[in-house]
């Protein structure tokens, strides 16, 4: 029977950059722990599977083949009816929002929580006081779920509707420290037509461009003056979450992905048939 392994990111590239910069020493030492053997499982997925899928080109470098096609990227999608557009009056009256959305117990973005609230915030917060935070996602860690104290920011735990905190948000960030692969969060953002801040980490994997579909940010400093850029800068907010919006119809759309998923099965068949 064909086999294909759909494993949408290099956990070992995860890994390697976990081991230096996950926030707790539980995390760094099991990304420590597990590398070696992640590393040689992922360079014989090719050889072991018919196909294997990855979200990204720059994934698919990680797991190498001496046959390319045996190893495709596609990317990952998101659901446009479910995340939608907000209404372009949905925001007056309102402080203007920062909102990150994730699994908050997950390395990675506790790691970005942390980065945003001690050290781009308090940059924004210098020029805008008035600004909020929303950390919207399920199972936040205890530190994270501290941050709650401080009455600019609202830690939401698990949201039945996602997309209802997007559409209240003036804006999304998306500072990661370290990760891999496609962020579902800031294509979700971006179909509720959303201008986003990411940092180059989370840029890396896309096929958008900087300045025209997202913002894009590297230091702190950097990433609070974009931040405070598009608060005060209401027609440059509808511009990027209209380019950020047709963006994902374009390249993210679950419909058109799933046609590519069915002809990498189909490729599987072909190719295992073809071998018999």
């Amino acid at each position: 029977v064909p086999i294909v392994f759909d494993a949408v990111d290099s956990i070992a590239a995860l890994f390697r950059l976990a081991q230096a910069s996950a926030p707790s020493r539980g995390a760094r030492l099991m990304a420590r722990l597990d590398l070696a053997r992640t590393e040689r499982f992922e360079r014989g997925a090719a050889a072991r599977f018919d196909r294997v899928l990855v979200a990204s080109l720059a994934e698919r470098d990680a797991f190498w083949s001496s046959d390319p096609s045996r190893v495709i990227a596609l990317p990952n999608g998101v659901d446009l009816e479910a995340f939608r557009p907000r209404d372009a009056a949905a925001d007056a009256g309102v402080p203007p929002t920062v909102i990150f959305s994730g699994k908050l117990s997950y390395h990675a973005n506790d790691a970005a929580v942390r980065r945003l609230l001690d050290r781009i915030m308090p940059r924004v917060w210098a020029l805008r006081p008035e600004a909020r935070v929303v950390l919207a996602g399920k199972d936040p860690t205890p530190h994270v779920a501290a941050l709650a104290s401080d009455a600019r920011v609202r830690v939401t735990g698990f949201v039945p509707d996602l997309c209802v905190e997007l559409q209240q948000a003036t804006l999304a960030a998306c500072p990661l420290v370290y990760g891999v692969g496609i962020q579902n969060k800031v294509l979700e953002a971006m179909a509720c037509g959303l201008p986003v801040v990411v940092s180059p980490e989370v840029m890396r994997p896309l096929a958008a461009s900087a300045g025209q579909h997202l913002d894009v940010a590297g230091d702190d400093e950097a990433f609070a003056q974009a931040i405070v850029r598009l608060i005060d800068d209401r027609a440059r907010r509808a511009a990027l979450g209209r380019a950020a919006r047709a963006f994902v119809e374009a390249q993210h759309d679950w419909p058109v992905l799933g046609r590519r998923l069915v002809e990498a099965y189909e490729a599987a068949v072909r190719a295992r048939s073809a071998s018999a």
